[in-house]
């Protein structure tokens, strides 16, 4: 029965397996990019959420001061509506 030697992890198999083994490491490499494109993208959207974040937090804090605006006077009775 004639063999092969696998040059990615160096296993002997017969050459009847070769095209399966051949997928095997190609199904390998798919899902450890796939799991390293997930990583990148999770931490990339962790900036971009700690970012909007951020900058959401600023932009109330700037309507807060600004105070003419804020809900709380939208529901405060008006004192000039008195009569």
């Amino acid at each position: 029965m004639e063999e092969f030697k696998c040059e990615l992890c160096g296993i002997v198999l017969p050459i009847t397996q070769k095209p399966e083994h051949t997928d095997h490491h190609f199904a390998l490499n798919l899902a450890k990019a796939q799991e390293n494109s997930l990583l990148l993208n999770s931490s990339s959207t962790n900036s971009k959420s700690r970012t909007t974040l951020t900058s959401s937090s600023n932009k109330k804090a700037a309507k807060k001061k600004k105070g003419n605006n804020s809900l709380e006077n939208f529901l405060t009775p008006n004192k000039r509506a008195k009569n």
